[in-house]
């Protein structure tokens, strides 16, 4: 009996710390802020993503501990996961948030336009790819 208890306890275990990664499926690109945000990154899956990533100090939503660092709002296999607070020190490329942790690889680019109303130059981001880990 005690041969098959210790097997099915670390069966369970490895259960219950199971990770599930999301990967981000094509770029997404805005302009960039303080606080940083980024709005419907895609993930795999059908119909997965980042509803909403804003991150930087006093950036809160409903429920947060101070000091606010930011917040992810996901949508997972059809379920709205709603401001999960980011956690320690998060940036726009790495953070981690309650119930998982995300990684993406972003660029930037400096542009100027011009236009009747005189146009105006801006940070544009790029999320190339990353990936969304919920635990």
């Amino acid at each position: 009996m005690t041969k098959l208890v210790l097997p099915l306890m670390l069966l369970l275990a490895a259960l219950a710390t199971a990770q599930t990664t999301y990967t981000v499926t094509s770029p997404v690109s805005g302009v960039s802020t303080t606080p940083f945000r980024a709005f419907n990154i895609p993930l795999s899956g059908s119909g997965n993503q980042v509803n909403w990533l804003e991150v930087g100090p006093n950036t809160s939503c409903a429920g947060q501990t101070l000091p606010a660092v930011g917040f992810i709002f996901l949508t997972i296999d059809g379920v709205a996961l709603p401001c999960a607070p980011l956690t320690d020190s998060p940036s726009r490329v790495h953070g981690t948030f309650v119930g998982g942790s995300y990684d993406f690889v972003i660029t930037t680019v400096y542009r100027c336009s011009g236009g009747r109303g005189g146009g105006g130059c801006h940070t544009v981001f790029t999320i190339q790819s990353g990936d969304v880990v919920l635990n």
